[in-house]
C-alpha cells in the first residue's frame, strides 16, 4: 500500500492506495491496428499467502539516542530533542517546528542501521501526535546498496493524536517511483539496504507543531530472495594472510524461517585471469544456522576472483550469481612511526562515510603499506558558520588513521557557502561551483585549522586542481593570493608544517584548463609561499611519462627549486581492467620516484561506487565493499620491496625497455623493469658482474631464485613489470 501506483487517477489524486480497497475493473490494450477478435476473461483470484512473520527492531529511540541530521534546521526553524512524551512519559525523538517556509521536515540518522532482506514486509512506526496533528503525510526513507533513497508514504488524518502505530507495507518487486540519488537509480530497493530516516509533510506552514517517534520495526512476511553466499578470509578487508589459509571459504547464513536446500558452484581465477580451481556442492541449511564451504587456498600471492552460482530448490527463488575478490599476500603494514624517505600515499574521502567504514579504510591503507592519506578538510563541515567550529568529524578521521601510524595530508578546501567573497567574479558565470572565498574568512579558517592540528598534521595542500573551473571558478591571480594567505597563516600557527601548492591537473595545453599559464604563474608569482610543488597527471603510464618529461625542464626554466610530489595520479580500471590498472600503478609509482618526486599518492584507496562503467567508481585499490583489486596487491608488493629504498640511476637497456635501479633498506640492489614494445612483448637481457644472488619478484610480490652462472644472469623483461633483486653484491 505504501508503494505509489504507476498509474492512478480520480479521487483525491494523491497516488496513494488508501484502505478499504475494492476491485474496480480491468482494461485491455489492443494492438496498434485492431481488426477483430475475442478472448475469455473468466475469473480473478487474490490469495493471501500464509507467512511466519519475523520481526526486527531497527531502532528504539527510548533506548538509543543517536545524532540525527535535520535538514537545514536553523534556517527552516526545525529542531529535535529526546524528551518524555505522553501519559506514560516514554522517551522519544521529538521533532518540532515553528512557522516555516518549508513544506516538510526531513532527517536521516547518523549511523548505519541495516535491514533484513525481504520480498514483502511491514514496517511499523510508533509515533506520537498532539491534538490537531499538523503532519499530513509521514514518509519513511530507506537507503539501498547504491545509495539510492526510496521513500514510502502514509497519509495521516488531523484527528490522529496520541501514540499511533503507522504501518508501511512494502513489496520490493514493485517499482517505487518516489526515489532519488545514489550511483544507480533503478527505483528498486537493492540489498544490502538500511533504514535512512523520515520526512513529514506539513498541513499548514503557518503553524507551530511537533511530533515524536518511538520505535521503528520491520516484520518480514516473505523473502523470495536467495540467500547470499559471502566470502570470508578471517578479516573484514578480505586479505588472506599466510598461516590463515583455513579461514578461506564461502559462508551462507540461513536467516529464513525455514530450512533451505540449494546447490552452489564456484570457480577461482588468479590475477591474470587463469582458472585455478572449480567445484560444486549440494547443501541443506536449517533455519537460523549457517554453512561454510571451504575454498582451496592459492599457492602464490596475488589477487583472486571467485565466481559463484547459487540455486535454491524453491522455484520461486531466482538463481544468484555473485563475484568476489580477495588478496593472498603478506601485509606490508602497519609499520611503526611516520613514513621515512619516499612517501607511500593514497587519496581517499573517509569523511564521506560512516565511522565504522572509516576504520576499515584505515585498516586497508595500513595493511598495504600506505603511510599518508590525502583527504579534503571540507571547510563547510569544519566551520559551518563564521562563529562556529565543528572539529568532531576531522578529529575522528585523524585518530582512526593514527591508530595505524598513518598521517593525513589534508587539503584546504573548498569555499564554505557563508564565506563566498562579495566581489567574486566567476570565470564561468553559468557554473555555480568553485567559488572564491573572502580572504579574511579564508585566513581565519587556515589559522583555526593549523592551530588545532599542529603536531598531528605535517603536510597541507592549498586547494585542489585550481586550474579547472569545476574546482576554482576564479583567476590564477586570486588563487595565488589564497595560497599566500594560507602559507602565512599556517607558518604562524605551525612553522614546521609543510605547505604544498594545489595539485595541478596536467601539463598544458589542455582545453579544460581555466588558464593555461596557471601553474607557471603560481610557481613564479607565488615563489616563497609554497614548500612543495604538487602535480597530478591521471591516465596511462606513457602519457604520464611524457608529461613529466616536459614538466621537469619547465620547472628548471622557471628556476623552481622546491621539490615536487605526485600527490594524485592513477587510472580507472573501466576501460583497461584491473590487471592493467595494477601494471600502471607499478610503472607510474617507480617512474615518479626516479624522476625526483618525494612521494606518490594513488587515487584512490576505495572505489566510489558499484557501476562498472562509471570511471569514478573504479579508481580504487579496493572495491566499495572492501574486496581487494589487483592494484592493492601490487601496492602491497611495492611497499614490501621498496619501502625506505633509495633511487640510484636509470639503467640503459634496449629500445622500449625501461629499467630503474634502486637500493633497498637491507642493501640489496633492485632493478625495476618493464617492456613497452607491443611487437616484442618479451625480451632477454644479460646482467653481468654479479657476485651475489639474483631473484625475480613479480607484479604481486612472488619471488623466485634465478641461476647465476659465471657472475651473469639472463632475465626476461616482459610487458608485465617486475623487479630483479641482487643480494649480497660485493661491489
Amino acid at each position: 500500500l505504501a508503494n505509489p501506483p504507476v498509474n492512478s487517477w480520480g479521487g483525491n489524486e494523491n497516488k496513494i492506495m488508501e484502505v478499504p480497497l475494492a476491485l474496480h475493473g480491468a482494461g485491455f490494450d489492443f494492438q496498434r491496428e485492431p481488426t477483430q477478435g475475442h478472448f475469455f476473461f473468466s475469473h480473478l483470484v487474490f490469495e493471501p499467502q500464509a507467512t511466519t512473520a519475523n520481526t526486527t527492531t531497527l531502532i528504539d529511540f527510548a533506548k538509543q539516542q543517536p545524532t540525527i541530521n535535520l535538514h537545514r534546521a536553523a534556517e527552516l526553524k526545525h529542531n529535535y530533542a529526546y524528551t518524555n512524551v505522553g501519559a506514560d512519559a516514554e522517551t522519544a525523538l521529538t521533532l518540532s517546528w515553528e512557522k516555516t517556509p518549508a513544506k516538510h521536515y526531513e532527517f536521516f540518522v547518523n549511523q548505519r542501521i541495516p535491514l533484513p532482506t525481504f520480498t514483502s514486509a511491514v514496517f511499523r512506526v510508533n509515533a506520537f501526535f498532539p491534538e490537531n496533528n499538523d503532519v499530513s503525510l509521514l514518509n519513511l526513507r530507506l537507503r539501498d546498496q547504491d545509495g539510492e533513497i526510496l521513500q514510502y508514504r502514509v497519509p495521516l488524518a488531523a484527528a490522529d493524536s496520541g501514540w499511533q502505530e503507522i504501518v508501511f507495507p512494502m513489496n520490493t518487486s514493485i517499482i517505487n517511483k518516489s526515489s532519488w540519488g545514489g550511483h544507480s537509480t533503478n527505483h528498486r530497493l537493492d540489498f544490502p539496504a538500511g533504514f535512512h530516516g523520515f520526512a513529514g509533510d506539513f498541513r499548514n506552514r503557518e503553524a507551530t507543531g511537533w511530533m515524536a517517534i518511538g520505535k521503528v520495526s520491520v516484520e518480514v512476511l516473505t523473502d523470495f530472495r536467495p540467500l547470499i553466499p559471502t566470502l570470508e578470509t578471517g578479516n573484514p578487508i578480505h586479505v588472506l594472510v599466510p598461516g590463515e589459509e583455513d579461514k578461506l571459504g564461502l559462508r551462507i547464513n540461513n536467516h529464513k524461517p525455514h530450512s533451505v536446500k540449494a546447490r552452489i558452484s564456484y570457480t577461482i581465477r588468479n590475477g591474470r585471469d587463469v582458472e585455478i580451481a572449480a567445484a560444486e556442492q549440494n547443501m541443506a541449511i536449517t533455519s537460523g544456522t549457517d554453512f561454510l564451504l571451504p575454498l582451496p587456498a592459492p599457492k602464490e600471492q596475488g589477487p583472486y576472483y571467485v565466481d559463484v552460482v547459487y540455486q535454491e530448490d524453491d522455484p520461486r527463488v531466482e538463481p544468484l550469481k555473485v563475484n568476489y575478490s580477495f588478496a593472498a599476500m603478506q601485509p606490508a603494514g602497519p609499520t611503526v612511526g611516520r613514513g621515512k624517505g619516499f612517501l607511500f600515499g593514497v587519496c581517499s574521502h573517509p569523511q564521506r562515510h560512516p565511522r565504522e567504514q572509516q576504520e576499515l579504510e584505515a585498516m586497508a591503507a595500513a595493511w598495504c603499506g600506505a603511510k599518508i592519506v590525502r583527504e579534503d578538510i571540507s571547510w563547510s563541515r569544519m566551520q559551518p558558520a563564521a562563529d562556529r567550529w565543528n572539529f568532531d568529524s576531522f578529529d575522528f578521521t585523524v585518530d582512526a588513521f593514527a591508530k595505524y601510524d598513518i598521517e593525513l595530508a589534508p587539503i584546504y578546501s573548498y569555499c564554505a557557502p557563508w564565506a563566498v567573497a562579495e566581489d567574486w567574479q566567476p570565470l564561468k558565470p553559468e557554473l555555480k561551483r568553485g567559488a572564491r572565498p573572502d580572504y579574511q574568512h579564508w585566513a581565519a579558517f587556515i589559522r583555526g585549522f593549523a592551530e588545532r592540528y599542529r603536531g598531528k598534521v605535517h603536510y597541507v595542500e592549498v586547494w585542489n586542481e585550481p586550474d579547472l573551473h569545476g574546482f576554482a571558478n576564479f583567476s590564477a591571480e586570486e588563487y595565488i593570493e589564497l595560497m599566500k594567505i594560507a602559507y602565512r597563516e599556517t607558518k604562524k600557527a605551525a612553522p614546521e608544517m609543510t605547505v604544498m601548492t594545489a595539485g595541478f591537473t596536467c601539463m598544458p595545453p589542455y582545453a579544460r584548463l581555466n588558464d593555461e599559464k596557471h601553474m607557471e604563474k603560481t610557481l613564479t608569482l607565488g615563489r616563497g609561499f609554497y614548500d612543495i610543488h604538487a602535480f597530478h597527471g591521471h591516465g596511462p603510464y606513457v602519457h604520464y611519462r611524457n608529461q613529466i618529461e616536459r614538466m621537469l625542464p619547465f620547472r628548471d626554466k622557471l628556476g623552481v627549486t622546491a621539490p615536487w610530489y605526485a600527490n594524485e595520479t592513477a587510472i580507472t580500471s573501466v576501460h583497461i581492467g584491473e590487471y592493467r590498472q595494477a601494471v600502471t600503478l607499478f610503472q607510474k609509482f617507480l617512474y615518479s620516484w626516479a624522476r625526483g618526486s618525494i612521494g606518490y599518492n594513488w587515487y584512490d584507496l576505495r572505489n566510489d561506487g558499484y557501476d562498472p562503467k562509471e570511471s569514478e567508481h573504479n579508481f580504487g585499490l579496493v572495491t566499495k565493499d572492501f574486496h581487494p583489486k589487483a592494484a592493492y596487491v601490487t601496492y602491497n608488493a611495492l611497499a614490501n620491496v621498496y619501502r625506505e629504498a633509495g633511487y640510484i640511476r636509470d639503467m640503459a637497456l634496449l629500445h622500449q625497455l625501461e629499467g630503474f635501479l634502486f637500493k633497498s633498506r637491507e642493501g640489496d640492489f633492485l632493478l625495476a623493469n618493464w617492456n613497452l614494445d607491443s611487437q616484442k612483448p618479451s625480451r632477454l637481457i644479460v646482467l653481468t658482474d654479479i657476485s651475489g644472488r639474483a631473484s625475480h619478484i613479480d607484479l604481486f610480490g612472488n619471488e623466485r631464485q634465478l641461476n647465476v652462472v659465471n657472475q651473469a644472469v639472463v632475465i626476461n623483461i616482459d610487458r608485465e613489470p617486475s623487479t630483479i633483486r641482487i643480494s649480497g653484491q660485493t661491489a
